[in-house]
């Protein structure tokens, strides 16, 4: 003599789904590169006077430490903010001063 069980309640249906995640941040993306003016591929990365400081700071502790991992070059060398790109693609940008080799980091 026991009572049959409760139906569970009722889920309300889901309202207009909210765009993920994934698709705001790619949307934002979008919208950003539309509006962003495209920079010039030819500029050079060693133009301004900050890119040469940060230049030679990196060429200076290469030539203290011998070749180092990229992880030891980014910590010992601060990025200054006129800077835009990354320790790797500020490397790779001024090739003829620098080589990587995998996660390693020397001079030419």
């Amino acid at each position: 003599t026991r009572a049959a069980p409760a139906a569970p309640p009722k889920k309300r249906k889901a309202e207009a789904a909210a765009p993920t995640p994934k698709k705001k941040r790619a949307a934002s993306a979008e919208l950003a590169a539309a509006s962003t003016p495209t920079a010039n591929p030819l500029a050079s990365a060693a133009s301004t006077p900050a890119a040469s400081a940060f230049k030679e700071s990196i060429a200076t502790f290469l030539r203290e430490n011998g070749q180092s991992p990229l992880a030891k070059l980014g910590n010992s060398c601060k990025r200054p903010a006129e800077v835009k790109s990354k320790l790797k693609a500020f490397l790779v940008e001024n090739s003829d001063m620098f080589v990587i080799d995998g996660d390693r980091v020397g001079l030419v």
